[in-house]
């Protein structure tokens, strides 16, 4: 019987590394990026049947959104479509593991006993994920803000994403809501730290395998740097293409502490506002504020930012509604909005 696990984490805190590491390992089927479980979990996660025309639409629609990760996944829509039609799932669960099954690319395996997904918007869609997976594991990934900033400073992967600071202090909420989840679930959560994954590789991995009920591999740490996820993205603009490929170039690299720290970079100003808004959740994870800041400075930081952030909620909050849409219409927002 197959388990499932899912790496919880903000974007840029090394997901995409935890997830080759752990296709390393010959019994565990972790797969690129995706939006699938979320776009399909809240369509038909209460559903308890199904026809052939619901097989179609799901087969139809399972790259509705993120379309840009699709290649990465070398997946055959119409064999996707006849095991479904020939199995015939009657659970949304069985219906996306089908899907998982289907991903054809490098790490692949016929019969894994542990597939994990990842995905940064998870935080937003936990409800849609114990739905689908009440028994699944959770690997919850952490990295310091700052150093998390200084890689994503620069990024503006798609229209109406505020790039920048705002992206920056969107840790503080994305965190708060992991460690809650934390908190409250323990027993099926694991907290790691992308500073211990970096400097403790090999034992944070066997951490991980346990975790999940396997033994750890040694060839897991090396697998990455021989094969590698093709990202090759479909119908998307010269500067989508340039993010994804950035995106993923570091995560099959050498390890390295480099990237540890780097946030020292930055000028006083935005550290400041960075601790603002994230010290109080990164305390909890071990992150130490580097500035003692009054509560005037904060409330003035605080004051200048609202018009950013008051945008920034609107689109995150636009973004969730959209999932609840009909395909057809979310088509037509995607298209827009890409």
């Amino acid at each position: 019987m197959t388990e499932n696990a899912f790496i919880l984490s903000a974007g840029r805190s090394g997901s995409t590394l935890l997830s080759n590491l752990l296709n390393g390992h010959s019994e565990i089927l972790s797969t690129p990026e995706s939006v699938f479980l979320v776009l399909m979990g809240i369509k038909y996660g209460n559903q308890s049947s199904f026809s052939e025309k619901d097989y179609k639409m799901i087969s139809e629609h399972v790259w509705l959104r993120k379309k840009e990760l699709k290649g990465s996944w070398n997946q055959d829509k119409t064999q996707l479509l006849a095991q479904l039609i020939s199995q015939q799932p009657q659970s949304i669960t069985h219906i996306l593991d089908l899907i998982y099954r289907s991903y054809n690319g490098v790490g692949n395996k016929i019969n894994p006993k542990v597939i994990v997904d990842k995905n940064p918007m998870y935080s937003r869609y936990l409800k849609v994920i114990d739905r689908c997976y009440p028994k699944a594991k959770k690997i919850i990934l952490v990295r310091d803000y700052r150093d998390r900033f200084v890689s994503i400073r620069k990024n503006q992967p798609f229209k109406f994403v505020s790039p920048g600071i705002i992206r920056g202090i969107a840790w503080a909420r994305r965190n708060k809501v992991l460690y809650k989840y934390y908190c409250e679930n323990k027993s099926s959560c694991l907290l790691v730290k992308y500073e211990s994954l970096i400097k403790n590789t090999d034992l944070v991995l066997a951490e991980i395998c346990q975790f999940v009920g396997l033994q750890y591999e040694e060839e897991m740490k090396d697998f990455r740097l021989q094969y590698k996820h093709q990202f090759e993205s479909e119908e998307v603009s010269e500067e989508q293409q340039k993010f994804l490929d950035n995106m993923h170039h570091l995560s099959s690299q050498p390890i390295t502490n480099s990237r540890i720290g780097i946030w020292k970079e930055l000028d006083k100003k935005t550290i400041q506002k960075l601790e603002v808004f994230c010290s109080k959740i990164g305390s909890e994870f071990g992150y130490v504020p580097s500035q003692s800041i009054s509560a005037f400075s904060k409330l003035v930081v605080r004051i200048k930012l609202m018009p950013k952030i008051a945008k920034g909620i609107i689109v995150a909050a636009f973004r969730k509604v959209s999932f609840h849409l009909p395909f057809w219409l979310q088509k037509i927002l995607v298209n827009y909005l890409r």
